[in-house]
């Protein structure tokens, strides 16, 4: 006997779907077959630095955001085959300098945008739950 699906959205902000297949990953695809869930990539965990890997990185990311922007299926992971993948995926168009209050601001409305716009788009009214496995995100 199956549990009955709830309409009630879980949002997760973690580490970019599928980048690097995580327990959270795991979790919310066996979550997914009864909630309807929202995935917020990475927003940053530090201000980039002069480096050639944060240089890809920063590459990789814009254009997740720009990819992201299309709605396209969740990207192929090693969990595929197991529960089910995210409603939805949010590449969040956020700025790494949390330590500044302007800039949590700013990034404070384009997440929040980004999440409305994914709920909505789903037709989900029903108060999200929030869960986090990033401390920027709080």
């Amino acid at each position: 006997m199956s549990a009955a699906r709830s309409t009630r959205p879980i949002i997760v902000f973690g580490d970019d779907w599928g980048r690097n297949v995580s327990t959270m990953q795991h979790l919310f695809r066996h979550l997914a077959r009864r909630h309807p869930i929202i995935w917020v990539n990475a927003i940053g965990h530090r201000p980039p630095s002069i480096s050639i890997a944060d240089a890809k990185r920063i590459a990789n990311k814009i254009r997740s955001i720009t990819a992201g922007a299309r709605r396209g299926p969740a990207p192929v992971n090693a969990l595929d085959g197991i529960g089910e993948p995210p409603l939805e995926i949010v590449h969040p168009r956020v700025l790494p300098w949390h330590q500044y209050g302007w800039n949590r601001a700013v990034n404070r409305r384009s997440l929040v945008g980004a999440i409305r716009g994914a709920l909505a788009r789903h037709g989900l009214t029903e108060r999200p739950i929030l869960v986090t496995g990033t401390p920027p995100s709080v």
